[in-house]
């Protein structure tokens, strides 16, 4: 399975003895995306950000998109491939900075939409809504441009930090200062919705396009695979926090 599965148990109230099942996926650049924007003077600050996306086109349509694979340490779900490096492809004559930034922005939205594709495939669960916090979810443009992407509603939340509040409830949940999940639902809320602008024929076109271009990134540095006693080491271990956790 290309995603992690975790899980965590609730502590209290009715919820006591349930176990909650997660699968998870990372992107291990999200947020270090605009930062190696502004340390490599593509922008300033996020307002510069802001200003260049809403003077800079969609890309046309046809296949002459500029793309970036933002696999600065490797590409994690679901491609596991820490050899990975980044790279921008499709690079003309008439390739501005402008167009360059827009297409780091945009890999942001497919690494996504790829993490969301291996959630369906494990799960057969469509993915309608998504929830986005942290400093990227603040510039409208961005959010705007996510949505194209996915193809489905995505949501700001009101917190710009979801995994603090997340770990807040937890802890709240397990001193019985919330009885249930129920009451915490209630207070998540979001400050704005954008819904996607483009057709789903041309997302597929672009999304396949984002897919080779990982695909041609993947391995550039050579890695070292551990040995097998490592990966015997290692499974066993997995297995023994699974069973700790379960159990006590």
């Amino acid at each position: 399975m290309p995603l992690l599965i975790t899980f965590i148990q609730s502590l209290a109230g009715k919820e006591k003895n349930n176990i909650t099942y997660l699968l998870e996926g990372t992107v291990n650049a999200v947020g270090s995306i605009i930062d190696w924007m502004i340390k490599n003077d593509f922008i300033s600050d996020f307002e510069e950000l802001n200003r260049i996306l809403e003077t800079t086109p969609k890309p046309p349509e046809g296949n002459d998109y500029l793309y970036f694979v933002p696999a600065f340490s490797g590409l994690s779900t679901p491609h596991h491939n820490p050899g990975a490096r980044g790279m921008f492809i499709g690079l003309t004559h008439s390739t501005t900075k402008a167009d360059m930034i827009r297409a780091m922005v945009e890999s942001i939205g497919f690494r996504i939409k790829q993490i969301m594709d291996a959630l369906y495939k494990d799960t057969a669960i469509p993915i309608k809504k998504i929830y986005i916090d942290g400093g990227v979810s603040q510039n409208d443009h961005v959010m705007q441009i996510l949505a194209d992407i996915l193809g489905i509603t995505v949501v700001r939340s009101k917190h710009p930090d979801m995994t603090s509040l997340g770990a807040a409830f937890l802890a709240g949940l397990h001193i019985g200062f919330w009885r249930d999940t129920s009451e915490i639902k209630k207070l998540t809320t979001h400050t704005a919705e954008f819904d996607s602008t483009t057709t789903a024929k041309t997302r597929e076109r672009r999304m396949k396009q984002f897919d080779e271009a990982c695909t041609r990134s993947k391995n550039w540095v050579v890695q070292s695979r551990p040995s097998r006693k490592l990966k015997i080491f290692l499974s066993l271990f997995v297995i023994f926090l699974v069973v700790f956790f379960f159990y006590f």
